[in-house]
């Protein structure tokens, strides 16, 4: 089984108490990664605090948000 789906594993109950909208996951040959899109109105301190439970698991996470199409997403790589 490869670290992504490790991680996928590793991440889903994490992502069960919030407001996802599509979760992705990505393989090349530099990174793998795994794309959380959320929904617009989630609310400020529960994507702090996803982000601080990626942390405490020491899985590095960086979030970007679309003004376009009003998508916050989470990309942790592996």
């Amino acid at each position: 089984m490869n670290s992504l789906r490790l991680l996928k594993e590793e991440v889903v109950n994490i992502l069960l108490k919030y407001q996802v909208i599509h979760v992705s996951m990505t393989d090349d040959s530099t990174t793998d990664s795994l794309t959380i899109i959320l929904d617009h109105q989630t609310h400020s301190s529960k994507i702090k605090k996803l982000i601080d439970s990626f942390k405490a698991k020491k899985i590095p996470c960086q979030c970007s948000f679309c003004p376009d199409s009003w998508e916050l997403s989470l990309t942790v790589s592996v």
